[in-house]
């Protein structure tokens, strides 16, 4: 009787298993269609990275942000 409830239980398992595989291979081909959609569109991360700025223009923008609400902010625009 033990091993009965034990291959029904297995049984059962394995069910769940193969339903939850099927609904995996179905959100990989979506995202695999999004991400296909996404680097044929254009939209690649590169484009959203920020362009790379000098250490003068990063120094100048910290010395903007630093002095900005005081009475000689208008110096480092």
């Amino acid at each position: 009787m033990a091993e009965d409830d034990l291959i029904t239980k297995a049984n059962i398992a394995a069910e769940r298993l193969e339903q939850a595989n099927k609904i995996n291979a179905e959100l990989i081909k979506r995202l695999e269609a999004i991400e296909a959609r996404r680097v044929l569109g254009g939209y690649t991360e590169a484009a959203n990275k920020d362009p790379e700025i000098s250490t003068e223009e990063r120094i100048r923008l910290g010395t903007r942000d630093m002095f900005k609400g005081t009475v000689i902010e208008g110096a480092f625009k």
